[in-house]
């Protein structure tokens, strides 16, 4: 490129509608701004707010400085943000219609980027700028760089940043190197300082784009007259290719800066578009050695020019009209329509995953990068949606969202509230909210269990631990691959007693059920649900809530191997669920407490008994923590020399009350039986009781009523005269 000589007054018009041409395209359009313009309006909104942002979506520090003034003002975002993005792409535009060396060629350029239709929608708000600063700096004078140098601060985007950078660098700019570097640093902490930490990282690190070219595949599609802009630039590759201009290289470098973030489609578009001038230019070069023209030289190259811009305009106005008429339009209008519920219907916190639009417009943080949805990376998307599940989703049109919502994850957890449908059926938008329900409670317990058909059990969550007669417990298990699984097996989910194995509820079911089986990955924690009904007569105690494996077709289990114990198991216990024992305490009360873990809430003895007889002792405890023990219940006999003389050790009635599914304040019944012996000399006797662990033998702690001590954990229950 040259400098352009002094300005017409024609030339200056021209200039004007070039600047104004894409900011008024932009706001008849409407709301079609790039997913990371949305993203850069949503982090303004939430730190004007003092709110932490749902997702880190890469940033053009000015921009946010301004979005976040602006919003703190009160002025509409979304219409700035498309004022200041088209404003961008005219001021790209007037630098190549004045840079370019061939005033038709540079002017029918300009106006196919000023007319763009891919610009608002598929390039970010600073995408303009950012291009526009690129050319004006390679194609500046070492005196004009002077001035070039302060339109570089909105460009602190690495990717951005790193473009112009690298031109200055082939230009050999050191001076005015110094200078941007500096003045970025200046303003990165002024933004550090003012905005906070979250908006410098937001500013600093990108997140990839899913496929940059497609937005151009789609322009073909919806115009074959896009088909002209190959032949032109080719020739525009092979005008610069033959003159080893550097400017080849700059041109054709434009979409490698870009291709990792999301300002490559721009930098696409700019590419091609000088591209295609200088094709023009070489064009309208071999038109004029084949048959020189009789008359103006200049008129001659404006209606040629004019000819060739004629169809490419066709083409932009063929886009444009159809995203102002056609579905573009009118998912515009569902998106804003869907943010106008969710922010009637939801908490202002309520994470999203929905388009970028309907996140800025309702003010909800988004959950992730909405465009990502493709069904090649559904595996990986449903694994992150099981870590974090979103409050709503919006579905679109999308095949892959028809593969998402019917797995069966999808719909345990997510219902259907409202339906939006555009005159054309492709546009459509569908809100599911997520239903909190008691497979959400309880506490998450983390499990090592390995199965030997290569699958481990990593954690479980159940609720409740409390049930009655006819109700159920509703369970999680979270299963982990080592490799990829090639077959469903069989699980088998359990309630029963731990004294005589009767199963009082028992699911066994074909898994995986949340997701097809060849999505499971490698390493991929997947939850699968499970609700264990009771029988009505399921009567009071402490019940085992196990799980087992067997392969299809076969009754045997699977060996489970549990926290890298190398012997096998049948089934691994997950917890204990209470059916409680509703009737009063028995007997007198004590109230004699054991440790942290209960207390006797009542006793009841006979006063007397004959030595050989078998003598009933009824206990009521109150637990007063959840145990995280196996407890025996002791009660001895002794005599008056504190000589042990007959004794019952077992659980709680006899195991039907194990101390691990205790729950605070229930009553827990537990009669226990004292055989005397039959040589037992008559006289009085005293009956003590207390607690301790199977596995080391340490007795709880006891205290009286008043609080004192109680020596060796042992409660003096009270006194029987036993007769011969």
């Amino acid at each position: 490129m040259s400098k352009s000589p002094p300005i017409t007054r024609l030339e200056g018009t021209i200039t004007l509608l070039l600047l104004l041409l894409p900011a008024l395209l932009s706001l008849l359009i409407g709301g079609a701004l790039a997913e990371s313009t949305y993203g850069t309006v949503q982090l303004a909104q939430f730190l004007a707010a003092g709110v932490e942002p749902g997702a880190a979506i890469p940033q053009s520090p000015i921009f946010l400085l301004l979005f976040t003034l602006l919003d703190r003002s009160g002025l509409p975002l979304i219409p700035a943000a498309l004022l200041l993005g088209g404003a961008g792409w005219g001021f790209a535009a007037g630098v190549v219609y004045h840079k370019g060396e061939q005033p038709f060629a540079a002017l029918i350029t300009a106006v196919l980027l000023a007319s763009n239709p891919l610009l608002p929608a598929a390039a970010a708000v600073e995408s303009g700028w950012v291009l526009g600063v690129a050319l004006l700096a390679w194609s500046a004078r070492q005196k004009e760089l002077d001035g070039v140098w302060i339109l570089l601060l909105p460009l602190l985007r690495l990717e951005a940043g790193g473009l112009l950078l690298a031109m200055l660098l082939a230009r050999r700019r050191r001076t005015v190197l110094l200078k941007v570097v500096g003045l970025s640093a200046l303003l990165g902490a002024t933004i550090w300082w003012w905005l906070g930490e979250t908006a410098v990282r937001a500013a600093l690190f990108t997140l990839p784009k899913q496929d940059s070219w497609q937005p151009l595949a789609s322009l073909v599609t919806q115009s074959e007259l896009y088909l002209l802009l190959i032949p032109l630039i080719l020739l525009g590759i092979w005008r610069l290719t033959v003159a080893r201009r550097t400017e080849a290289a700059a041109a054709a470098a434009l979409p490698l800066f870009f291709g990792a973030g999301d300002l490559a489609a721009a930098a696409i578009v700019t590419s091609g578009a000088l591209l295609t001038g200088h094709g023009i230019h070489l064009l309208l070069h071999w038109l004029e050695r084949a048959q020189p023209p009789a008359r103006n030289t200049q008129v001659w190259r404006g209606r040629l020019a004019a000819l060739l811009l004629l169809p490419l305009l066709m083409a932009q106005g063929t886009t444009l009209y159809r995203q102002l008429t056609m579905q573009p339009r009118q998912m515009q209008q569902l998106e804003a329509a869907a943010a106008e519920w969710v922010q009637a219907h939801s908490a202002p916190d309520a994470l999203l995953l929905a388009p970028p639009a309907v996140g800025v417009r309702a003010a909800r943080p988004i959950w992730g990068d909405y465009a990502r949805l493709q069904t090649a990376a559904l595996p990986a998307l449903l694994d992150e949606l099981i870590q974090r599940p979103p409050q709503i989703i919006l579905s679109d049109g999308r095949t892959a969202w028809d593969y998402l919502t019917a797995t069966g994850w999808f719909r345990e957890r997510y219902r259907a509230v409202r339906q939006l449908q555009a005159a054309d059926e492709r546009a459509r938008l569908t809100i599911w909210m997520y239903q909190p329900g008691p497979f959400d409670r309880g506490a998450y317990q983390p499990l090592q269990v390995a199965v030997a058909n290569g699958v481990h059990l990593v954690g479980a969550r159940y609720w409740p631990e409390q049930i009655g007669p006819g109700e159920a417990v509703h369970l999680t298990l979270y299963w982990q691959a080592d490799t990829a699984v090639t077959d469903p097996f069989q699980v088998v989910a359990r309630l029963d007693s731990p004294v005589d194995q009767v199963a009082w509820a028992q699911r066994d079911e074909v898994r995986p059920f949340s997701l097809p089986l060849d999505w499971w990955q490698p390493d991929q924690v997947i939850p699968e649900r499970f609700v264990l009904t009771t029988t009505g007569s399921i009567p009071p105690g402490v019940f085992r809530l196990s799980v087992s494996t067997q392969e299809l077709g076969s009754e045997e289990f699977v060996p489970m191997f549990q926290d890298g114990n190398e012997n096998a198991l049948d089934r691994v216990t997950l917890g204990y669920a209470l059916v409680p024992w509703k009737s009063e305490p028995t007997g007198e009360p004590v109230g004699a407490a054991f440790g942290e873990v209960a207390q006797l809430a009542g006793a009841a003895l006979p006063a007397a008994a004959a030595a050989g007889e078998t003598v009933p002792v009824s206990l009521t405890w109150e637990a007063l923590n959840r145990p995280e023990a196996d407890y025996i219940v002791f009660l001895h006999l002794l005599n008056g020399n504190g000589e042990w003389q007959a004794g019952d050790d077992r659980r709680p009635q006899s195991g039907q009350f194990n101390t691990l599914g205790w729950l605070p304040g229930a009553l827990i019944p537990d009669t226990h039986y004292l055989t005397l012996p039959d040589d037992l000399p008559p006289g009085e006797y005293d009956i003590f009781v207390g607690l301790y662990r199977p596995d080391t033998g340490e007795r709880l702690p006891a205290q009286a009523v008043d609080g004192t001590a109680v020596p060796d954990g042992a409660y003096p229950l009270g006194r029987i005269e036993v007769s011969e």
